[in-house]
């Protein structure tokens, strides 16, 4: 069972993210803070990573740089996720080592899709 990291301060969010992996199969594990999702990853190596991209203790585009110095995450596909909207945000979240930029909400399907392509990638 693939596990996925889920990184976001907005709890409603985040629960419905693992609620939903839950749902499609997946073993998710929630995240409410960028600084405690690194530490997290000191031990621990997931499948996928899904990154908001506006956290309240460091931007995702940041925590993204960090996570890629991380030597075991070198295989590890990382989604940017974003409220916003704009070409910009997209091109710095890739150009950070992101593999794939998503605006929120995500639907159930989204989701599915996204897991079901960079897991498949990796294994």
């Amino acid at each position: 069972m693939a596990k996925i990291l889920f990184v976001d301060d907005d709890i409603m969010a985040l629960e419905l993210m693992g609620k939903s992996a839950s749902l499609l199969g997946y073993s998710p594990i929630l995240c409410d803070s960028g600084l405690g999702s690194l530490e997290l990853l000191k031990n621990y190596s997931p499948d996928i990573i899904f990154v908001d991209h506006s956290l309240n203790d460091i931007d995702g585009i940041t925590l993204i740089k960090k996570m890629r110095l991380l030597k075991h995450l070198n295989d590890v596909s990382i989604v940017m996720l974003s409220a916003g909207h704009g070409f910009i945000d997209a091109e710095k979240a890739v150009k950070a080592g992101a593999d794939k930029y998503l605006q929120k909400p995500l639907s159930l399907d989204l989701l599915a899709e996204t897991i079901h392509a960079y897991v498949r990638v990796q294994q």
